[in-house]
């Protein structure tokens, strides 16, 4: 589940489309090979390695982790912790990584979510910009 870190903020970046939420909480990333990119979310078994999630909104994803996940452009499946039992399963492309000697930061951009999780992580969302500022 999520705690939440800060307020949903308006981006300073034009490019933002949805209102981010500054979250807490694990999600776990898979990264396709070639062979099944066209691959339906939810399609293989286990989910992949854990970051942490850092901030969240309808269009997309920041975590962190020690490594990084994958380079830009590549196609990656997250699993993303809901109200509930079952995580929502996104897919998306990498549109940033920066590196450190310590630390991995990835941005992601969805590009595939089905109707139910889009209905689920709109949910989420609705709960966690209703919350107030937390410093």
């Amino acid at each position: 589940m999520f705690s939440t870190t800060a307020t949903a903020s308006a981006s300073r970046d034009d490019r933002r489309v949805y209102p981010r939420a500054g979250v807490d909480g694990q999600v776990w990333v898979h990264r396709f090979n070639h062979r099944d990119a066209a691959s339906e979310p939810g399609a293989r078994g286990p989910l992949g390695v854990s970051h942490r999630l850092a901030n969240l909104s309808f269009g997309g994803a920041k975590f962190v982790g020690h490594a990084a996940c994958g380079r830009v452009g590549e196609r990656v499946e997250l699993a993303l912790p809901a109200m509930g039992r079952d995580n929502i399963l996104v897919i998306g492309r990498i549109v940033r990584v920066e590196q450190t000697a310590t630390v991995c930061r990835t941005a992601v951009n969805f590009d595939q979510v089905s109707v139910a999780d889009q209905l689920r992580l709109a949910r989420v969302l609705s709960v966690l910009l209703a919350r107030p500022a937390t410093l």
